[in-house]
């Protein structure tokens, strides 16, 4: 994530949890104007539901091989089918030749999902409760 984000995703924390966007800007240290087109751009995806309390938040997706040390991660502004998709290939594309993954997965939704797109180099390993 760039800086310019933090900053902006700092501000709009700042406002879900309760302040006033004129007391957010500053927080992140963008303009009033740049919150209100972000809210409203969020708020358009249904990404927040102000009525509701709505909260921001990052995902982080990332996978290591302890043998490799071999990385991939993904920063998305939520979790989703498509976000877990996305990171599933980008894992995919880092395992060598050959080689099989084994994903560790919690009881979270989208990895145990029955619909995600999951290459034949890897296999999903659903982790006890």
């Amino acid at each position: 994530m760039n800086p310019g984000q933090t900053r902006r995703r700092l501000a709009l924390a700042s406002i879900y949890d309760g302040a006033a966007r004129t007391e957010g800007a500053p927080v992140g240290g963008v303009t009033l104007k740049i919150v209100s087109e972000l809210v409203l751009k969020l708020n358009s995806h249904g990404l927040i539901d102000c009525k509701g309390g709505g909260a921001l938040s990052t995902d982080i997706f990332g996978a290591i091989c302890p043998i490799t040390e071999e990385a991939a991660g993904l920063v998305r502004p939520w979790s989703n089918k498509e976000a877990m998709d996305l990171q599933l290939l980008e894992v995919s594309a880092r395992v060598t030749p050959g080689k099989h993954c084994g994903w560790l997965a919690d009881l979270a939704g989208w990895p145990l999902s029955k619909h995600l797109a999951v290459p034949s180099t890897i296999t999903i390993v659903k982790l006890p409760a």
